[in-house]
Order: C-alpha cells, then structure tokens, then sequence
C-alpha cells in the first residue's frame, strides 16, 4: 500500500511518516508539498492507500478533487480543531478520520490503525448525529466519547470482561483492530489500562441503562 503524507512543516510531514511506518510497516510512504500532491491528483498511475493531509492548507476543493480521483482511498485530515460547520463539510466530502494535529502520536497511531484496516474513525461524531450548537460541547467528558459505532460495540465487551481475541470472533473483526479501537476507547474513558476501562465503561453504561450484554449501543454510521 501506498500512502501519501502533506504537512505543511517537514518535522510534521516526518513525524507522521514515523507513525504510519510504525502501524504500516510495509507501507510505501511518500511525502509530498502541497503543489507536487496537487499536480498528482489523477494524474499517478497508482492511486494511493490512503492519503494524510493537513486542513486547510488543503483546500476542501482539493479534498473532493482526491475523493473523486482516489475512491478508494482512506482520507485522513489532521487539522487544528475547526468549528461545527467545517468539520461537517469535511465530513460531508467523505473523509475517513479527523485528527487534532495536536494529538499525541499513540493516538494518531490508533486512529491510523483503526483507518488502514478498513474500519472508518471519525474524530468528533457527535457531529454527523448532533448538529445543534447545545450538544456539541468541546469539553472532554466521558459522556460525549466520540466513538465509531464499532468502537461502542467494542465498549460493550469490554464491559461485560471480554478479551481481546474473544472480542474478536465474536465481531468478526481482526485482533489488530480490536486493539486499536481499544486505544481509542482508553482515550475517550481518559483512563490507562484495561481493568480501568472496564469499571469505567459498566458505570458509564449504567447511567444509560444499558446492559453490556447487549452488544450494540447506537446503530451504525450510514
């Protein structure tokens, strides 16, 4: 798999070329100027895997213009936190993960893994079900989590004491991707390790009624 990297700052560009090395090992990792990756758009005889950019010293326009080029491609944004209706544009023009270019490079790497893998991770959901000003409060608590529908799923098990491999099987998932969505569960519960993440879990799940032995919390993403 190829994957393309545009940051504005070459200590960026590399640093996330490290992490992306470091989920994708095998990964052909090319970083680009914005000029050179705008000059390719549909011109590269193989379209990449996926594509990480920085918003919005890439344009929306240019985004679209990869999309329409590159369906298949997994893109990913690392932008500073942008407001309601940009993040909405910008998931609107179908980007698979949104990342804060602020955010450490064990999240980055968990959102990465959680992308390349097929699944789709959206940094800020609550955005594509809640576009009242009211229910998008910036604050990190544990009630907004900010998860994928899977990543509930995988919520739901860790509650109920599942391990990862059984999480596994019983989504139909790989254990690799049971870890990463695991990672971003830790996050979202700002807790360190699993065994927190469990009580954390059961007790935010007991303010909703919710029975961890029902696997899903919210239906999936359209």
């Amino acid at each position: 798999m190829r994957v393309l990297i545009a940051q504005p700052q070459a200590m960026l560009s590399e640093g996330v070329a490290r992490v992306v090395r470091g989920v994708a090992p095998r990964a052909v990792v090319v970083a680009r100027g914005k000029d050179d990756l705008l000059a390719s758009i549909g011109a590269d005889a193989e379209a990449p895997g996926a594509v990480i950019v920085a918003y919005p010293w890439i344009s929306l326009a240019s985004l679209r213009a990869m999309r329409k080029a590159w369906p298949a491609a997994a893109l990913i944004v690392t932008t500073r936190r942008a407001d309601a209706t940009i993040q909405r544009r910008l998931l609107a023009s179908q980007v698979a993960a949104l990342i804060p270019d602020t955010a450490p490079p064990d999240l980055i790497a968990a959102a990465l893994r959680v992308v390349l893998s097929g699944e789709i991770t959206v940094q800020g959901r609550c955005l594509a079900l809640a576009p009242t000003a009211e229910r998008l409060d910036p604050a990190p608590r544990v009630g907004d989590l900010n998860l994928t529908a899977r990543q509930f799923d995988v919520l739901m098990l860790i509650a109920a004491g599942r391990a990862n491999r059984e999480i596994a099987m019983e989504l139909g998932i790989g254990v690799r991707t049971v870890k990463g969505h695991v990672a971003v569960i830790l996050r979202a519960l700002h807790v360190g390790d699993r065994r927190a993440a469990r009580v954390r879990a059961r007790r935010w799940l007991a303010r909703r009624g919710q029975d961890p032995a029902r696997r899903s919390l919210v239906p999936a993403l359209a």
